[in-house]
């Protein structure tokens, strides 16, 4: 039975399209339910074994899917069929989304006992943004009558509280013919108990021996060395308990004393039904076979939702291969179960006298899927780049998994595949490897780079469309990993970032020790790399001329502080017009630019690596005021990541490609102008970026670029004689007031361009277009308002992107 009350008035909403699509066993209920309207919605939901209390709630903002509900439950049982019970309980539960028929729903899930409900009594107990002590009531009946299971008093001798996943649980070991203590249900003093057979009385009853283990720690240790202390650690019980003992002495490895199939499938279930708490292992020996199979006596955590699955103590090669491979083949399938009635009629006898005790089909797919999930939990293999040279990749492997794995080979981007190994390369857990990768004399081929209309691998923007390929051992299935473009602990001969610097030895700077500054004298020529070590600041004041020629960069590893005025700026050049430019990599010290000018500088590298912009800060806060940047030779002029900035009074003009690109940044840009770009004006990923007053001419792709899930706010901008005004891609979202589009071909675009992100949203007001060749391009799913008005989708927006109708290619 269903029921409807109104909670709150309704606030308009829009549907996610990124919800999960609600499941048919719930979807199916609202088809034959009148229309909520934003009240809640309630009804029981029974499949099998499982009894649900479902409340529903259209569009929940985030407080309302933290609402937590009192419940009392009125119920009978067939024990007791004419007591009235009653059972209070709460849902703290957080409601799960779905979206259903283009409406978002949480939906509040509390599991509810195997009785004869009579009536539920639901009410808010907390709810944060109430007004008012809003409650409701639902009374509903189920219809069909519980049976409880009639049982044996078979006078075991253990008792304890009964435990509504034991049968299920043994269930799953019977299916695997792994032996278990017996049970059954006794009644005393009123109360209902599980009762266990004994040890000793089994062993008699079976005429068998069991083993139990005294120290765990040296069991285990034992197992995986395969010394003579792996017997002296088991107790052995039973017939002739001294004799078998010494003959499980003879025999030489594992394999002959234990039957690791059965033993894979113990732990298996065991990580599926519990949540790897230690229990004390025993073992009985298969009279047919010989070996020792694992036995299950008790568990003081069965039916608890597991936080991590712990990588299995055993670590031979013959257990991991077969682990890894039952690990792969768990599916839903798995916890199935043949007969649904009995365990139903022994959750109601159970619950009959402990309605708390509560089977949840949840706790075990949790647990499934952490088991599942245990073969890729966090990374498996850590690649990184050593070097490439003469046809040949080297790089350093680790593998940091629980399981030994096998290196096939190497994979450019997803699937297209470079290089096979021959033969693979095997890597046991936490192993780390030097592998040599030969790569064929189409490799170089492979990396296009449209923007300089160059071939060639560049370290540090292709390295990542490089995978390593490999698989478990004992699995068909493929994985990748990308490489890092480092090596972590190798020191390179002429590697810059780990060579210890020089600066005591060049003529052209003041070290202060005492106020840990360097300085530069008035006028420097810089024609090899200057390393600056952390610890200081760096320094230049005003009038001072830094003239970096060829084969010069500077690499700072302290923060910059170079102060000119505007009459005498500090200025950084390249008059033959081959030097590179400046790499800060302060470690978060904050560095400070005020009247500098830059002009004819080219990027930073050396060797395999190299960075995009000719000025790059990288974790390395900065603030630029009166900052000129032009005639860079670079794909960025200024590039700033994973770091905040603040950006005034700056000039960015007559830019190879991009101007300033900020990768996961947060900033402001304001009172500043960029002018005659190869490419995009203001490019920012993953950031948080604030636009005020800035101008923008000439932009040769965007002017401003929004990707990868950025929030950008401008307020009086001005693009002019662009070839695009505004670009939002990929969850990014740009709001804003103020802005005027002249003469351009394209002034807005919204879409996705890359498969794991989403759509993009703008919002705009006070917009002013004049020559406008095309207003907008919006694909489906993404959206454009401006003054009011929302503009019309389409598909496939990305295709008409970077160079085909509009604008550049991003590559």
């Amino acid at each position: 039975m269903l029921y409807k009350s109104n909670f709150l008035e309704k606030n308009p909403s829009e549907n996610n399209p990124f919800l999960v699509e609600m499941p048919q066993k719930y979807s199916s209920i609202l088809k034959h339910a009148k229309k909520i309207n934003n009240s809640y919605f309630g009804t029981i939901y029974e499949d099998d074994l499982t009894k649900e209390l479902l409340i529903f709630k259209e569009f929940p903002t985030i407080d309302e899917q933290e609402t937590d509900f009192n419940i009392r439950l009125l119920y009978t049982t067939s024990e007791q069929p004419k007591d009235l019970k009653k059972l209070e309980t709460t849902n703290t539960n957080k409601a799960v989304l779905y979206s259903y028929n283009n409406i978002d729903y949480g939906v509040f899930i509390k599991e509810l006992p195997q009785v004869n409900v009579i009536e539920i009594e639901v009410s808010i107990d907390k709810y944060r943004t109430a007004r008012n002590d809003w409650n409701t009531t639902i009374k509903t009946r189920t219809n069909e009558e519980v049976e409880s299971l009639i049982f044996k008093n078979n006078n075991y001798s253990k008792f304890s509280i009964p435990n509504p996943y034991m049968y299920f649980y043994k269930k799953s070991l019977d299916a695997k013919n792994i032996k278990h203590l017996p049970y059954s249900y006794s009644l005393k003093n009123d109360s209902l108990f599980q009762t266990t057979q004994s040890i000793e009385f089994y062993i008699k009853q079976n005429n068998v021996n069991l083993a139990t283990v005294s120290d765990s720690d040296l069991f285990w240790k034992a197992m995986n060395n395969g010394n003579d202390s792996l017997i002296s650690s088991l107790n052995f019980l039973g017939p002739k308990a001294e004799q078998l003992k010494i003959n499980l002495l003879k025999k030489t490895n594992i394999d002959s004393v234990f039957d690791i199939t059965k033993l894979i499938d113990y732990f298996i279930i065991k990580n599926i039904f519990t949540s790897g708490c230690n229990e004390i292992l025993h073992f009985v020996l298969n009279k047919k076979t010989r070996l020792l199979e694992p036995f299950y006596v008790d568990s003081n955590c069965l039916g608890e939702m597991a936080k991590i699955v712990k990588a299995p103590k055993l670590k031979t090669s013959s257990f991991l291969k077969g682990y890894i491979r039952a690990i792969d083949s768990v599916s839903k399938d798995f916890l199935a179960i043949s007969n649904k009635d009995a365990y139903k009629k022994e959750l109601a006898l159970i619950n009959s006298y402990y309605p708390n005790k509560i089977y949840n089909y949840n706790t075990l797919l949790v647990n499934q899927n952490l088991l599942i999930n245990s073969l890729f939990f966090y990374s498996i293999i850590s690649a990184e780049f050593i070097s490439l040279t003469d046809g040949n990749l080297k790089l350093s492997l680790h593998n940091v998994s629980d399981f030994p794995i096998e290196i096939k080979g190497l994979n450019y981007k997803k699937s297209k595949r470079i290089s096979t190994l021959s033969p693979f390369q095997e890597l046991l857990m936490g192993q780390k490897k030097i592998i040599d990768i030969p790569l064929p004399r189409s490799f170089e081929n492979l990396f296009v780079h449209k923007k300089s209309k160059t071939t060639g691998f560049k370290l540090s923007k292709d390295i990542y469309d490089l995978k390593v390929v490999f698989s478990f051992i004992g699995l068909d299935s493929i994985h990748r990993v990308s490489i890092a473009p480092y090596i972590a602990s190798e020191v390179k001969k002429d590697d810059l970032f780990r060579t210890s610097p020089t600066i005591k030895l060049n003529k052209d700077l003041v070290i202060d020790q005492k106020k840990k500054e360097i300085t530069f004298l008035d006028s420097i020529i810089i024609d090899t790399p200057l390393i600056i070590p952390p610890g200081y600041i760096l320094k230049a004041k005003s009038g001072t001329k830094i003239n970096i020629l060829d084969g010069g960069k500077i690499i700072s590893n302290s923060p910059l502080k170079f102060i000119g005025t505007k009459k005498s700026p500090v200025e950084i050049y390249s008059s033959d017009k081959k030097g590179q430019g400046i790499l800060v990599l302060a470690d978060k010290r904050n560095s400070y630019l005020k009247y500098v000018s830059i002009k004819y500088l080219t990027n930073p590298s050396h060797g395999n690596w190299t960075v995009t912009g000719a000025i790059t800060f990288y974790e390395s806060p900065v603030k630029l005021e009166y900052v000129s940047i032009s005639n860079n030779r670079s794909e960025d002029a200024l590039n700033i990541v994973r770091t905040n900035f603040f950006m005034s009074y700056c000039t960015l003009k007559n830019t190879k490609s991009d101007a300033f690109d900020g990768d996961f940044v947060e900033g402001i840009v304001k009172d500043s102008n960029f002018i005659n770009l190869g490419n995009d004006a203001i490019d920012v990923s993953g950031s948080d970026i604030k636009i005020t007053n800035v101008t923008i001419n000439k932009a040769g792709d965007k002017g401003l670029s929004a990707g990868e899930n950025s929030k950008m706010t401008i307020n009086n901008v001005t693009i002019n004689n662009s070839e695009i005004g505004l670009a939002g891609k990929d969850l990014s979202i740009v709001e804003g007031k103020n802005l005027t589009i002249r003469n351009n071909k394209l002034a807005f675009t919204a879409f996705k361009k890359k498969p794991e992100f989403g759509p993009s949203h703008i919002k705009l007001t006070k917009v002013k277009l004049d020559s406008v060749e095309t207003i907008h391009l919006i694909e489906n799913k993404s959206s454009l308002h401006f003054n009011g008005k929302e503009a019309t989708t389409l598909k496939n927006v990305k295709s008409k992107m970077y160079g085909v109708e509009f604008g550049k290619s991003s590559k």
